[in-house]
């Protein structure tokens, strides 16, 4: 997740608020990364499906450097 901050102006001095604005990023990027959301997708065909593994692989495969052989 990444977090940027809108320039409002100076507030306070260059280091205090350069400080201010890494730990409201950190809070931010903490409450995004700890938000668990329910969707179900299902009920709409057209929409990708999302892995979270990717899916098993079927047949034999040879690994890359084998590949120009």
């Amino acid at each position: 997740v990444k977090v940027n901050l809108a320039p409002v102006g100076t507030i306070k001095k260059d280091l205090d608020e350069s400080q201010l604005q890494e730990v409201v990023t950190d809070i931010v990027v903490g409450a995004l990364r700890g938000t668990s959301v329910h969707l179900n997708l299902s009920k709409y065909p057209t929409c990708p499906r999302l892995w979270r593994d990717p899916p098993p692989q079927t047949g034999y495969s040879l690994p890359v450097h084998y590949d120009s052989m």
